[in-house]
């Protein structure tokens, strides 16, 4: 018969998937004032097109509107999903736009934080699919 478990016997060497996530979710949540306060300086900024602004305001107004792709009444939390992938899009168009050179004089965090962001919001708003990504574009985004 073998001996049962114990606890402090239990190895960490081999981390379940949310100890490979957490890290991640951890810089993310830090990172969000700094995106925020970036996102609100671009929107001020005299080099960044007009078009673009009206495009991130109108983007913001959908997000906070009750009007929703994919309605959370019906899909639970599901449905907030489009809302964070339009809005990981608005903001990374937001920033490309912008430019390089925008972009650094307004970001307070850490270069790594920077691209930390930067990687998540590519990522991002590759989920949109093509065609709405189209018709994003033609609106400005």
């Amino acid at each position: 018969m073998t001996e049962p478990l114990r606890p402090d016997a239990i190895s960490t060497q081999n981390p379940t998937g949310w100890d490979m996530v957490a890290p991640v979710v951890r810089e993310a949540v830090l990172t969000l004032p700094n995106v925020g306060k970036l996102i609100f300086r671009i929107m001020r900024d005299d080099r960044v097109p007009q078009s673009t602004k009206l495009f991130a305001a109108g983007m913001g107004v959908y997000l906070v509107s009750p009007i929703d792709l994919l309605p959370e009444a019906i899909l639970g939390p599901l449905g907030k999903v489009d809302d964070l992938i339009l809005a990981a899009y608005t903001v990374d168009r937001l920033v490309k736009v912008a430019g390089p050179q925008v972009v650094a004089e307004h970001w307070d965090g850490s270069t790594e934080a920077g691209e930390f962001v930067e990687t998540i919001l590519d990522v991002t708003s590759h989920l949109v699919p093509r065609p709405v990504r189209r018709l994003l574009e033609r609106l400005g985004g």
